[in-house]
């Protein structure tokens, strides 16, 4: 996943203030961004202390900066309702976990989505944003990546769900 953000006129402002404030990047993504060299300005990669002009296009790739996913891809039924480039959203039957634990780390809706993922796009990375109980049916989301399980925690947050 990209992320894009252009310099608007009458503006001018550093790399990381631009991550932090217009892109919402955690700090911890920042690091892992500068880490894999995933920053780039104008298609230039570029340090966070570099200030842009009006006009500039600041891109991030998230995807290189994603850590390894310790949920193991395994084939299962999955019943996606909506999916796009950041978020997979499933239902989730009742009598099925949704994540691995020490009990149980195999035949989950976890490892069943990422092995999903894996097959569709070459990577099982997902994060689970809210869960259910082991009984009950619904709703579960997954996000594709550490940024989008950030903005998805925090929407679900500000409307009281969990």
């Amino acid at each position: 996943m990209i992320l894009s953000y252009t310099v608007p006129d009458g503006d001018s402002r550093k790399v990381h203030t631009i991550l932090r404030r217009e892109l919402r990047a955690s700090a911890a993504l920042v690091r892992r961004l500068k880490l894999c060299n995933a920053i780039f300005a104008n298609g230039e990669p570029v340090f966070t202390d570099r200030m842009l002009k009006p006009g500039d296009v600041l891109t991030a790739d998230v995807s290189a900066a994603e850590e390894p996913c310790d949920v193991v891809p395994e084939k299962g039924e999955v019943h996606i309702i909506y999916e796009d480039e950041g978020m997979l959203v499933v239902n989730k039957p009742c009598g099925i976990l949704v994540h691995p634990s020490r009990a149980r780390y195999m035949g989950t809706l976890s490892n069943f989505a990422a092995g999903y993922l894996l097959e569709k796009e070459g990577s099982g990375a997902l994060h689970a944003v809210n869960r259910l109980d082991r009984d009950t049916g619904g709703v579960v989301v997954f996000a594709k990546n550490s940024y989008m399980k950030a903005l998805l925690a925090e929407a679900l947050e500000e409307t009281g769900e969990k």
